[in-house]
């Protein structure tokens, strides 16, 4: 008896196990969820010192530059004037910069000269790039004058010894076509233009730069028509929502040396402010 007992108890047992093992296999394997990604990490914010001097590629920037020049003299009239225009980068290395709304608004209000300009970058890395651009500088009286006033031709490069310190120099070559003042520096047929600028980051969004450089209203009366000019700018810079805000208030001394010697009555400031957004 006691032996039938243990057969039935085997038996028993054996398709216990048999019944647990099929219902495993008919189970589906169980199917594990992917482990779920981590929200992509918001573009840092690039203080304006480690920028790069070409806007990347499908970012606008729009921008407004205010300059004020009290009148030196008691017979003399304070000029304003506002340009407004718009940078755009495109391509690989490409940008476009337009000022469609050159304003003078005193001592009489009128539309000056429009300008358009196109950057080719050359060399970039992060202590040293280089670029080379076109400048076409257009007359607002067509009828009189013509439509285009004159080029210019440059070559900026920025040096960096880190994030924070930046040197900007540029050599630009501007020519009139027609014989009559263009630019900003009111040139007949040749000119040349070497601005120089070093900028400190002291906080991420704060900087202080230091102005200079050379002037030659023409390139064949060196001497008797250069000036060397001074300028001394405070900047803000942050991110809201994704925009990229700059604020640049300086004084400058446009004329500070030149031939008739030092010149410390000509004081002009500005205000530049640009907004900049990739689409």
């Amino acid at each position: 008896m006691r032996y039938f007992q243990k057969k039935l108890v085997a038996l028993a047992t054996g398709v216990a196990l048999a019944a647990s093992m099929g219902v495993a296999r008919a189970q589906p394997p169980v199917m594990q969820e992917p482990p779920v990604q981590p929200p992509a990490a918001p573009k840092p914010f690039l203080a304006f010192t480690a920028r790069r001097m070409v806007l990347p590629e499908r970012t606008v920037l729009p921008y407004s530059h205010l300059l004020v020049v009290p009148a030196s003299t008691p017979e003399g009239s304070t000029s304003v004037g506002l340009n407004i225009g718009m940078m755009y980068g495109f391509g690989a290395g490409w940008m476009v910069d337009a000022v469609f709304a050159p304003l003078k608004l005193a001592s009489a209000f009128s539309y000056g000269n429009p300008e358009l300009a196109l950057t080719r970058e050359i060399i970039r890395s992060k202590p040293f790039e280089l670029s080379v651009s076109t400048r076409a500088l257009f007359r607002s009286n067509i009828a009189e004058e013509g439509l285009l006033g004159g080029f210019e031709l440059g070559v900026p490069m920025f040096f960096r010894l880190d994030e924070r310190f930046r040197l900007d120099v540029a050599a630009y070559l501007p020519f009139s076509v027609s014989g009559r003042p263009i630019g900003a520096l009111g040139v007949t047929r040749a000119g040349l233009r070497a601005p120089m600028s070093l900028y400190y980051q002291f906080h991420p969004n704060f900087l202080v730069a230091l102005g200079t450089g050379l002037n030659a209203r023409e390139l064949g009366n060196v001497a008797g028509t250069f000036s060397v000019p001074v300028s001394l700018n405070v900047g803000f810079n942050t991110n809201i929502n994704g925009f990229w805000l700059d604020v640049f208030p300086y004084v400058a001394l446009p004329a500070f040396y030149s031939q008739a010697g030092v010149n410390m009555k000509t004081v002009a400031v500005g205000l530049f402010v640009d907004v900049a957004r990739r689409l």
